[in-house]
């Protein structure tokens, strides 16, 4: 299994790995820094199983990435959760469209292992 970690914040993509590698060592963790990033290496041949995307960055914002992405035919079918600190209901309703997966980013480390879990559990696995 793969997840990409989309994040223009080393931190945040720091605490993702921590917790990718508590919940399943066996996963293989990449990240991007931006959604163009993140879209360069999808397009180089790239299939996650999962994406998470902060939707928050300067550039390309997550929406607009995964609207690239489910534009794709190839990558339509990847499992993508957006995350922000933010809760703006026009967005969300925006994601679900998509569709993805929400959440706002959570507060505790434990809260971002329970999304990790969540996340994961909707993963199909070939």
């Amino acid at each position: 299994m793969t997840i990409l970690c989309v994040d223009d914040d080393s931190e945040d993509l720091e605490l993702l790995r921590g917790a990718i590698e508590e919940i399943d060592s066996s996963i293989n963790y990449l990240s991007a820094g931006t959604g163009q990033e993140a879209l360069d290496l999808l397009e180089r041949g790239l299939s996650p199983n999962l994406i998470f995307l902060d939707i928050n960055m300067p550039g390309m914002n997550g929406i607009t990435c995964l609207a690239k992405i489910r534009e794709n035919k190839k990558l339509d079918e990847i499992n993508v959760v957006l995350l922000s600190t933010s809760h703006y209901p026009l967005s969300i309703q925006k994601i679900k469209s998509l569709p993805a997966d929400f959440y706002t980013k959570p507060g505790s480390y434990e809260d971002l292992k329970n999304i990790l879990n969540l996340a994961l559990s909707k993963v199909k696995v070939e």
